[in-house]
């Protein structure tokens, strides 16, 4: 059974405490400026799932932003796990905060930080909330864009995340779940906190820029149809290609998207 959250395990820079006496510097850059990176996986039956990748993921994010987590990849995988195990999860929901930590003044260098290191484990939440698994969600176009590759880098898993927040935000206030995420010439990228897929012809497609490289994306491709055909990476998908008879209802700037006919 698992423990009340203020009494949940957490990892913070270096120890494992109770969520009610976990705490981080309010000078730390990544309550000053978003300045760090996370990665969030799953438990499934107490085996996290695709942890490695996730891991590896995680520390390429560090790397492209200069940031040193504290510890290597396989202490922190024996980290993830003891989190895990301490809480006595069977399914949860996992996620590991790198931080660039505090500096020598609170101002925006990013150098002579030490940095902090984040670990919790609660019970698994399903980002649809209380619906079923297999029950249709409503999505809206949203009006603004997913920031660009030649702004920051999309492979980058930042926790500087409130692009993906507003247009959550837009999505919510107009009554719909999710919003669909375009570029900047306005082709599909992803939603907040997933990548999308279609199935078409018996292939499978799925936008290939101006994503995060999902590892559940990963895993999809490697076991959907069409899977070993690499037309699956196809570089850009039409808004109205993932709106079909059966699809998701979609509204574009407050209007109803039309059902496709074919």
């Amino acid at each position: 059974m698992s423990s009340a959250p203020a009494d949940r395990i957490t990892y913070v820079n270096g120890e494992f405490l109770p969520a009610s006496e976990a705490k981080i510097s309010v000078f730390d850059h990544v309550v000053l400026y978003g300045d760090g990176v996370y990665d969030t996986m799953v438990a499934w039956n107490h085996a996290v799932f695709r942890l490695d990748a996730h891991l590896e993921r995680l520390y390429e994010s560090a790397h492209a932003v200069m940031l040193r987590i504290p510890l290597r990849i396989d202490e922190l995988r024996e980290v993830v796990l003891d989190v895990v195990g301490r809480n006595d999860l069977r399914n949860a929901y996992v996620k590991v905060v790198a931080t660039r930590g505090v500096g020598a003044q609170p101002l925006l260098s990013p150098y002579n930080c030490e940095p902090g290191l984040i670990a919790f484990a609660v019970p698994y939440m399903s980002l649809v909330g209380a619906r079923g698994e297999d029950e249709a969600i409503t999505m809206i176009v949203s009006s603004m864009r997913r920031v660009p590759n030649e702004s920051l880098s999309t492979r980058i898993k930042s926790c500087n995340y409130l692009n993906h927040v507003l247009m959550r935000m837009e999505a919510n206030e107009a009554g719909a779940d999710e919003a669909l995420e375009l570029d900047l010439e306005g082709y599909v990228c992803e939603a907040p906190g997933y990548n999308v897929f279609l199935v078409k012809g018996g292939a499978l497609r799925t936008p290939a820029d101006n994503i995060l490289c999902g590892v559940t994306r990963q895993a999809v491709i490697g076991s959907g149809p069409g899977s070993g055909d690499p037309g699956h990476l196809r570089s850009r998908l039409d808004v109205r290609s993932v709106h079909g008879r059966r699809g998701l209802p979609l509204e574009y700037g407050g209007r109803r998207c039309p059902d496709r006919q074919d």
